[in-house]
């Protein structure tokens, strides 16, 4: 039985809670409707701060096409289908739905999504130094050591 509290991600499984696949669908969708959106977009977020296939398969189709490859839906659609990914256009044309497309809205979305990639990194950094603590010959000195270098690459 799958827990419905969580997210399928990385090998592994993220709060619902960390995940807001609503919010990476309109920071898509307004990337697709407005160039210049798209472009931040491209140049503020990377892969890992989206928590789905979908989403993650879609920005990096839209890395690889560039800003000003955006706004074309059958060229997306081309790039997802080279890399393997396939997805129907009425799917990818979905981003759209609801999207205010205002300037400042992309960076609210920005914003939001990469505090959330933050919040689930520190959520696997816990569990790690959890599972860490109790294996044989763990030492404190090490774990702190390694838990500050990973908390700074965090930051």
């Amino acid at each position: 039985m799958t827990d419905k509290s969580k997210i399928p991600h990385d090998g592994g499984q993220v709060p619902r809670s960390l995940c807001a696949v609503p919010l990476e669908e309109s920071a898509l969708g307004a990337a697709m409707l407005v160039q210049a959106q798209g472009a931040q977009l491209l140049s503020e977020l990377c892969p890992e701060d989206f928590t789905i296939n979908f989403t993650r398969d879609v920005f990096a189709a839209m890395q690889r096409l560039g800003a000003e490859g955006l706004g074309d839906y059958a060229l997306l659609q081309h790039e997802l289908a080279r890399a393997g990914t396939n997805y129907r256009l009425d799917e990818l044309m979905l981003l759209e739905r609801g999207v205010v497309a205002l300037g400042s809205e992309m960076t609210k979305r920005i914003t939001a999504l990469r505090e959330l990639r933050r919040l689930r990194a520190l959520a696997r950094l816990g569990e790690r130094i959890s599972d860490s603590a109790f294996e044989v010959g763990a030492r404190s000195e090490t774990l702190i050591a390694e838990t500050m270098a990973q908390l700074e690459a965090i930051r």
